[in-house]
């Protein structure tokens, strides 16, 4: 007999975390769910802890495979998943005893497709609360869909703190190599319109570190400009689906393509309008007129818009130091 639930944890060099992440899960007071755990190519002794702490646990299955990146072994996890429902908890992350079970239990009562808990984050260096989705309640379908397009709270996005029917990933999958997975994913799975109960109880845990990839420097620019190919795509969805809030996702969409403008090139780049910098040029032409009447995006987006639109090579200077400027206050009010 199939089990109810598949916990897919991908794994790489997490040799202090792995075995308090796994301890969690096998806590858990949900009774029917196997835990994928996708050892994707570990240097260190993250595969031999693991293989210790479930060698009696015959619902645990430890996958090797040769280091392709998060999605990769996201995507791996997913072709051994025989569970009905499927979640993925991040290998240095931890859940509470009922993630599951409240999860589940959700589902069921909503006769919803998705189910998401409270998502707190944690400061590995001083163990402070990071303040992550302190309260929020049951929402409509409609309302999630501003939350999503606003990024409200950070786990909106995330696939983590989340309990999918396995429909949800027909003909979805990660994208191998592809900055911000959990939103592209996020977004090919609401284009199918699928329900959603939320839940303001806290179950899981999400562990900041320093040395995380999404805090390093030289990460901010292709991380920026993953964004706003999304907040893009997010923008799409709106006008065809969800017209109500077109002007919302517009906002985000265009101070996203802004940012990624300015933080991708340097004179060169804005001058021949190449790669990346090419399609945002032109997202943020076209999206100009309308844009300029919307009431939700700023005066200060609105002039940079026009003038980026224009003589985009005058402005880069500024608009760069504008966006680290502000990247750095966003840093400092996070720590």
């Amino acid at each position: 007999m199939n089990p109810s639930i598949s916990v897919v944890v991908p794994m790489y060099n997490v040799e202090d975390y792995i075995v308090e992440c796994v301890q969690s899960l096998i806590r858990q007071t949900h009774s029917s769910f196997e835990v994928i755990i996708v050892n994707d190519g570990s240097t260190d002794q993250s595969k031999k802890r693991c293989q210790q702490v479930i060698k009696n646990e015959r619902h645990f299955h430890l996958v090797d495979r040769l280091n392709g990146g998060l999605s990769a072994a996201r995507n791996t996890g997913l072709e051994h998943a025989k569970g009905e429902y499927i979640t993925f908890v991040d290998s240095d992350d931890l859940v509470e005893r009922d993630y599951l079970q409240h999860l589940i239990h959700l589902i069921q009562t909503k006769n919803a497709d998705i189910a998401q808990c409270g998502f707190l984050g944690v400061d590995q260096e001083n163990g402070k609360d990071a303040g992550y989705d302190k309260s929020f309640n049951v929402v409509s379908f409609e309302e999630y869909m501003k939350w999503l397009i606003a990024e409200r709270f950070p786990s909106s996005s995330s696939v983590c703190a989340k309990l999918f029917h396995k429909n949800c990933f027909s003909k979805v999958r990660f994208p191998v190599g592809r900055i911000c997975e959990d939103m592209h994913v996020s977004n090919l799975i609401f284009m199918k319109k699928k329900t959603i109960a939320i839940s303001n109880e806290r179950k899981y845990y999400y562990r900041l570190r320093e040395t995380s990839i999404m805090n390093a420097k030289d990460f901010l620019g292709s991380r920026q400009a993953a964004l706003a190919e999304e907040f893009i795509v997010r923008y799409r969805i709106a006008k065809r689906h969800y017209p109500q809030l077109k002007e919302q996702a517009q906002q985000k969409a265009v101070t996203a393509a802004i940012s990624a403008y300015a933080l991708l090139g340097d004179k060169d780049c804005y001058r021949n309008r190449v790669s990346k910098v090419s399609s945002f040029f032109h997202f943020l032409r076209s999206e100009r007129d309308h844009a300029m009447k919307n009431k939700e995006l700023s005066v200060l987006y609105k002039l940079l818009l026009f003038a980026m639109t224009t003589k985009p090579e005058m402005v880069a200077p500024i608009l760069e130091k504008i966006i680290h400027q502000k990247n750095k206050i966003v840093k400092s009010q996070s720590l």
